[in-house]
């Protein structure tokens, strides 16, 4: 069944040998408008979930392991141990939240400080906590999204939990009741337009749903598929205003593997959710950014390849991506002043290393 914590990375540590990855020249390398980086000397195995880009010359991309761009070269960094770290999210350069399994990590602008967050087991129940999705929205405010594991033979085995941080610690909150459902995301476009994404179990079937917190109350949808008897889950939310807001993730039809998944993508105008034109081929998308104005979802392949989609104001088209045999693209940020990071995997046999590709 579905497994709404693909992108975590659970029992994976962080490496603490410093390596740079500088811009990697191939003949056979990526498109034109693509520039990859690899880490040079020993290739270390790991993998990457999320980037967050704070400026220019300033971003984080962290999974099993952390790396920081100088503007010159990404430099892995040694981070305290949180097992792997599932999001990173930047308010400011001074001001960066890390989510991962076992607690939370926050960047002051001179070192990582590990903060625990709340034990959601004694509201929810179940085992095995882990904090998939953080948003850094101010000083004293940061939003967290994660689950428990509730029921492993169920539809659905998680439960979803959301806490807030108040400048000093996170505290869990009540949310609506999710029944047997799990939160992938968490986004913000103000401290009172919060939205959270994640699956619940409708009629047996996997369905998405989104969360809405305006600073009073909380606001529930479903996420009715496009093909009714398809299910469908969400990935990432990216809100850029009140009323401009896009979830991506995928939907297959119901009994169908990994193999039968399908992008999908969807856009909130202020009034209601739509789903959005995306291409029908084997993808999923795990996450969406908007860079210089163009907005950008990225993902993989049912094939094991980097998958990219670009918004042209009517319809999402494919777009090229790094030419790699094996790997996948999991997160995406705009980078300040122009540009594009992409973060995720290359695959070599069995093993995994860290990829990072910049879009010009």
């Amino acid at each position: 069944m579905h497994h709404s914590r693909s992108l975590s990375l659970a029992g994976l540590t962080a490496m603490a040998v410093s390596v740079l990855a500088v811009p990697l020249k191939a003949s056979a390398g990526p498109p034109p408008e693509w520039e990859i980086f690899r880490p040079t000397g020993k290739q270390e195995q790991a993998s990457l979930t999320r980037v967050a880009a704070p400026g220019r010359n300033d971003a984080w991309a962290m999974g099993s392991t952390a790396f920081h761009w100088n503007g010159r070269a990404w430099r892995q960094v040694r981070v305290p141990h949180v097992g792997g770290v599932n999001d990173v999210s930047a308010a400011s350069a001074k001001d960066v939240w890390a989510a991962g399994d076992k607690a939370t990590l926050h960047w002051s602008g001179r070192r990582w400080t590990k903060y625990a967050y709340v034990d959601p087991r004694g509201s929810t129940g179940g085992q095995f906590p882990s904090a998939i999705s953080v948003k850094a929205i101010g000083p004293r405010d940061a939003w967290l999204a994660g689950n428990v594991q509730k029921d492993a033979g169920g539809v659905n085995p998680w439960q979803g939990f959301v806490q807030r941080w108040n400048g000093k610690k996170w505290q869990l909150l009540h949310i609506p009741e999710l029944g047997a459902g799990s939160l992938t995301t968490v986004g913000a476009s103000a401290r009172h337009d919060v939205w959270i994404a994640g699956d619940d179990a409708v009629d047996d079937l996997t369905q998405a749903i989104i969360l809405r917190w305006n600073g009073r109350t909380w606001k529930r949808w479903i996420v009715a598929p496009r093909n009714p008897g398809w299910e469908t889950s969400l990935q990432k939310v990216l809100a850029l205003s009140r009323s401009d807001v896009w979830a991506v993730g995928y939907t297959w039809a119901h009994g169908t593997g990994p193999g039968g998944r399908r992008p999908m993508a969807m856009h909130w105008n202020g009034h209601g959710w739509a789903h959005t034109p995306v291409p029908d081929e084997g993808a999923q998308l795990t996450d969406v950014a908007k860079a210089g104005g163009h907005l950008w979802a990225s993902g993989y392949t049912t094939g094991g390849t980097p998958y990219a989609l670009h918004w042209t104001g009517r319809q999402w088209t494919k777009a090229p991506v790094p030419r790699i045999a094996q790997g996948s693209f999991y997160g995406l940020a705009g980078i300040p002043g122009g540009g594009l990071w992409a973060v995720g995997s290359r695959y070599v046999g069995n093993d995994a290393y860290p990829l990072i590709a910049r879009h010009r």
